[in-house]
């Protein structure tokens, strides 16, 4: 295992020894580097090409280094057609339930639409909310459901420092996002938070991972 895991970055990142990045594409799924690891999935602000971009996600969402689909889901502040969304949306789930890989989940202004597909759907994959920047109240119901949520540079802006301070430490993770943030540095802002020694962080998220990322129950 490595001691530390990126688990969102738009940003090329080399993997090594003591990091795995899962990096994030929503097009171009095409370049994709074998010696690296992805999620891919069709985000909501993107869906110009819908049709085309769907069937190469079902294509290249089969490869190995694959751990993940998505970022997808819903966002209701954006100006795409929130009908053209949820076809997305439903899709996506669909394509990680056949796949059996877990879904990073993009979602604003939109949590009780996610969670009624993801209900309707009986979906029994891994779910991640990733970017995780809401209330208390949400973040319980999600995690009551063993939904996972994910943190990123909002931690520095003392948002979501109460929530992560309490929370249940198996349904949790940390990621860059599009911040050229360090992974280890929001490792270190973790444990302060949490009042704990930085490599119980780190073992908390190498057990994450792998139940999430590894299929390792």
């Amino acid at each position: 295992m490595h001691p530390f895991y990126n688990i969102h970055s738009h940003l090329a990142t080399e993997n090594n020894d003591a990091l795995l990045t899962i990096q994030n594409l929503y097009n171009n799924f095409d370049n994709m580097d074998t010696s690296k690891f992805y999620s891919i999935g069709l985000h909501p602000w993107y869906l110009n090409n819908y049709e085309e971009d769907l069937i190469l996600l079902k294509k290249y969402s089969q490869n190995k280094n694959v751990l993940a689909i998505g970022e997808c889901g819903l966002d209701y502040l954006c100006s795409t057609d929130k009908q053209l969304q949820m076809n997305a949306f439903k899709e996506q789930i669909q394509i990680a339930v056949t796949l059996n890989k877990p879904l990073i989940i993009h979602c604003v202004k939109a949590f009780e639409d996610v969670l009624k597909q993801l209900n309707d759907l009986k979906n029994k994959i891994p779910i991640v909310f990733h970017g995780y920047n809401n209330n208390v109240t949400i973040a319980k119901r999600l995690i009551d459901k063993q939904y996972y949520l994910s943190f990123g540079t909002s931690l520095l802006r003392n948002k979501n420092i109460e929530l992560l301070k309490t929370m249940n430490p198996n349904y949790f993770f940390l990621e860059t996002d599009i911040s050229t943030i360090e992974i280890e540095e929001l490792y270190a802002i973790a444990a302060q938070i949490r009042n704990t020694d930085k490599n119980d962080i780190i073992l908390q998220i190498q057990q994450n991972f792998k139940k999430v990322f590894l299929n390792d129950n």
